[in-house]
């Protein structure tokens, strides 16, 4: 199983880099070079998981943050994932 499949599959994705090409998660080799610049933010599981609830709720709401305690969402995920919501949302 690869990719989102995988993940679905409750397999970790721990340390593999993505990207996103023609609409469609692709991995990027181990040892490849990393891909970065400007737009671009590198998440980890916390984060990555705070930042999709912020986008489900909006942002920074009262039910946002019922669901990151809900989900035992670390203070510094969410910090970190408010500061990417909101460059993104600028």
């Amino acid at each position: 199983m690869r990719g989102i499949a995988a993940r679905n599959a409750g397999q970790g994705l721990d340390g593999l880099s993505l990207r996103l090409q023609n609409s469609s998660l692709v991995p990027i080799p181990p040892g490849a070079s990393s891909i970065s610049g400007p737009g671009l933010y590198k998440l980890d599981r916390g984060t990555y998981k705070a930042l999709s609830i912020l986008n489900e709720f909006g942002g920074d709401t009262p039910e946002a943050d019922m669901k990151l305690k809900e989900e035992k969402i670390s203070a510094e995920a969410k910090t970190e994932a408010l500061k990417v919501f909101k460059e993104i949302h600028k």
